[in-house]
């Protein structure tokens, strides 16, 4: 300190004004640091390492010592240097030659080693330059490259602050590199949750198909169950009908048209034929009926029923039509599929008393492999779809799983058999179609019925056949039955035709009776289901001993119920029973006419 009042006045106000000169410089420089210092709230803001540098190089340029700053970042794979921002952005190609004279003179490498930012020459007499590698705890980051104004030295203070910035930017970028694996983790994880769950809804819509395809399993297993049950016992009936009905048409033979009883028999043969139509509707459900196979018009069968329900439903019901015209020929029978639609809407009749709508609509459809898997029983390939729907009471879930069960009804007593949807089960099934039915209690059923089709060909009118007129011979016919009743009925029917008559009650006495007597024996009437080697092994044997042997099936069931024609086994002709004396007469005489 001087010694000199004077002196140590001026000395004093210097040291003062150094002082205040360096507060202020020191205030602006953390003011500097702090305005520095707001960065953005979150690394997630930042999509690129330039996006960093932009960011910190305002705020260094801030600190006021330099005319130009270029900040680079390093990349992470390939360790390489690039320039991310430059300010002023004139000043670019200077600082990137800059930067190339001062790596090759190793003052970069040097920078990169220290600590404490480096200043190095300028390529210019007056030029200085400050050097500072922004370095992390794991690796350098970045690098920053200052030229300072001319005449122009860095401040005490603005060094320290230069290396917190330089230390944050670094920070930052770390923090971005983190930040940018930690979302492609996430990502990862994310698929990885989506495919989870993708497989875990896969599983369970696997899970509920399967249940829903063994429902649907188990409700196709118990309808063929009961479907070889009713077959059954449709066949054993109409045995018992064919006795029943060939004793009232003997016994009518010998009364005279006037005798009191003719009106009685006459009533009983009705009530016979009212039974045969049941048993016919048991044997559609089972799929042992025979259907005419030919080209339908759905649209006419339609049309048609709709005429007979325009007369006979009640008026508060709307029937409504939507017929594709373009709808191709159904293959099958015109009768069964009248049936069918008569069944249907007989029922969504019932199912509407106060009224509603009744429609019937027809289109084409191509069922495809998925739909199959989807509906066991249902094949692939062109469809004519007809559906029925009314907007009666509707059923519940339960109701629906018995629609389809022979004698099933929700009608009151007297009021419905229960065979009317069984015998469409049955129709449709024989006929290689589908069928389902959609209903919810209160709003209504609609049953959808897929019949295979033909798209391509012509509906051919069919050839009226004339009817046989019954006629007898005196040639020997052998009968084969078990039923005794059934064996002496025909042998009383074939002789008072003139025939001769030998009788067998089993497939092993039909074949050593042909043996004895073949060539004496004309035709031979036989019956399919007996004990023993049975109808079909008999006639195999029969047609091993003489091919042309004349045989004609009758049969409780229909004509086709193995899936074959009787004209596959052998036979010559096929009669169902029950049936009329004369058209057994007819259809004997029929064979031995072409025969001859």
């Amino acid at each position: 300190m001087p010694s000199d009042d004077k002196d140590q006045t001026t000395w004093l106000r210097d040291r003062i004004s150094y002082l205040e000169k360096s507060q202020r410089t020191m205030l602006e420089s953390l003011e500097s640091a702090a305005t520095g210092g707001e960065f953005k709230s979150s690394p997630g803001i930042y999509k690129e390492a330039v996006d960093v540098l932009q960011d910190f190089a305002p705020r260094i340029m801030r600190l006021g010592a330099f005319r130009s700053v270029g900040l680079w970042h390093v990349d992470e794979n390939t360790s390489d240097f690039t320039l991310g921002c430059c300010i002023p952005e004139s000043s670019r190609q200077y600082i990137l030659t800059e930067f190339q004279r001062l790596t090759e003179e190793g003052m970069i490498s040097l920078a990169l080693t220290g600590e404490k930012p480096l200043t190095a020459a300028g390529s210019g007499t007056k030029d200085r330059h400050v050097i500072q590698a922004m370095t992390t705890a794991s690796r350098t980051r970045g690098l920053f490259v200052g030229s300072l104004k001319t005449g122009q030295s860095m401040h005490d203070i603005t060094l320290p602050l230069l290396m917190i910035l330089g230390q944050n930017c670094a920070s930052s970028l770390e923090a971005l590199e983190l930040y940018r694996l930690l979302r492609i983790k996430n990502q990862d994880l994310q698929d990885k949750k989506e495919q989870l769950e993708l497989r875990e809804k896969k599983r369970l819509h696997a899970e509920m198909e399967k249940e829903q395809l063994q429902a649907q399993l188990v409700q196709s297993q118990k309808l063929e169950s009961v479907g070889r049950l009713t077959g059954g016992i449709a066949h054993d009936f109409n045995n018992m009908l064919q006795a029943m009905n060939g004793n009232i048409e003997l016994i009518l033979k010998t009364k005279p048209e006037d005798h009191p009883d003719v009106v009685r028999l006459k009533s009983v043969n009705e009530s016979i034929n009212r039974a045969a139509q049941l048993v016919s509707q048991l044997l559609l459900f089972s799929r042992k009926t025979g259907y005419r196979r030919e080209l339908v018009n759905l649209n006419q069968e339609v049309e048609g029923v709709a005429r007979i329900l325009e007369r006979t439903i009640p008026r508060m019901i709307t029937l409504e039509l939507r017929l594709d015209p373009e709808t191709w020929p159904a293959l099958g029978d015109p009768v069964q599929i009248e049936q069918i639609l008569l069944n249907l809407s007989n029922n969504a009749v019932d199912a509407m008393p106060d009224g509603g709508i009744l429609s019937m609509e027809t289109g084409n459809v191509v069922l495809d492999g998925s739909f199959v898997s989807a509906h066991p029983g249902s094949n692939a390939g062109p469809h004519v779809l007809l559906t029925v729907t009314d907007t009666g009471c509707g059923m519940n879930k339960e109701t629906i799983s018995h629609i389809f069960d022979p004698f099933f009804t929700t009608k009151e007593i007297g009021k419905g058999t229960g065979l009317g949807l069984a015998s469409v089960y049955g129709i449709v099934k024989a006929h290689g179609g589908y069928i389902q039915c959609y209903s919810e209690t209160g709003k209504g059923t609609t049953f959808r019925v897929y019949l295979p089709s033909r798209e391509h060909e012509r509906i051919m009118a069919e050839e009226q056949q004339p009817e046989s007129v019954p006629i007898g011979g005196d040639e020997t016919i052998l009968i084969v039955d078990d039923e005794p009743e059934i064996q002496e009925l025909n042998r009383e029917a074939m002789e008072d035709f003139g025939y001769k008559v030998i009788c067998a009650s089993c497939g092993e006495q039909a074949l050593e009776i042909y043996r004895e007597h073949g060539q004496s024996i004309a035709l031979i009437l036989m019956d399919l289901n007996m004990p023993g080697m049975g109808g079909y092994k008999c006639l195999e044997k029969l047609l091993e001993l003489n091919p042309a042997v004349n045989v004609v099936i009758v049969s409780g069931n229909s004509a086709n119920a193995h899936g074959k024609e009787p004209s596959d086994f052998g036979a010559k002709a096929f009669l169902s029973k029950p049936y009329q004396m004369k058209d057994l007469a007819g259809t004997v005489r029929k064979v031995l006419d072409i025969d001859a």
